[in-house]
């Protein structure tokens, strides 16, 4: 969601990506349901009984472990899409302060001696937080309640906000205009509240655990 904007604007056809987010979204949500579906017949109603991560509850069997690699597998291209996209705006905001013109002798300069060392230090940064907290399903819980909240409810519906916003009080706005406007706040409302309440159970769950650890 966060990257429609940046696809739309890209594209030979922009016309067309309503018909093209219709599709994605189609085979995004029979792919979650065929992988839920599969769950439950796996591992049935019980689910206070698994662990976190869920792949801890398979058992070691060819076809389990070929689950969980293909499921590790899926995980590095959004890995590197979150970390591309975080990159790029960043390094794009830095060049524009600076006033380096992208491309040039000086914006090469500046990406090996700057930019590279940085997304490196991320990338480690980030095994390190991996390994030293003791239940990271708990600290996925609490990036994704903010990310989720961030890149799905909140960021999109901003954007189109600024933009579009002050066109709210010229007159002969049409209704579908003001509900689209009325509809974008309502949802950055129940973005924070889920990133709130999401950040909170995730805090709540981390403090328990490590309480009972202790």
């Amino acid at each position: 969601v966060i990257m429609a904007l940046n696809v739309q604007a890209e594209m030979d056809r922009p016309a067309k990506f309503p018909r093209v987010m219709v599709i994605a979204l189609v085979l995004f949500s029979a792919f979650y349901l065929l992988l839920g579906v599969a769950g439950f017949a796996l591992l049935g109603m019980d689910g206070a009984t698994l662990p976190s991560p869920i792949s801890d509850a398979f058992d070691a069997t060819p076809l389990h472990i070929g689950a969980i690699v293909l499921y590790a597998l899926q995980l590095v291209p959004t890995f590197s899409i979150v970390l591309w996209l975080s990159y790029s705006a960043l390094e794009a905001y830095y060049l524009r302060l600076r006033g380096v013109l992208a491309g040039s002798a000086r914006h090469r300069a500046i990406k090996w001696k700057l930019f590279v060392p940085a997304r490196v230090a991320a990338i480690l940064l980030s095994a390190l937080i991996a390994l030293t907290i003791k239940d990271f399903g708990d600290f996925l819980a609490l990036i994704g309640a903010v990310a989720n909240a961030l890149g799905i409810y909140l960021l999109p519906h901003l954007c189109w906000l600024r933009i579009f916003g002050p066109q709210c009080r010229l007159p002969g706005r049409s209704f579908c205009f003001m509900a689209k406007a009325l509809l974008s706040v309502a949802v950055v409302l129940f973005g924070c509240t889920l990133a709130v309440y999401g950040s909170y159970t995730s805090l709540r769950s981390m403090i328990n655990h490590n309480a009972s650890a202790s």
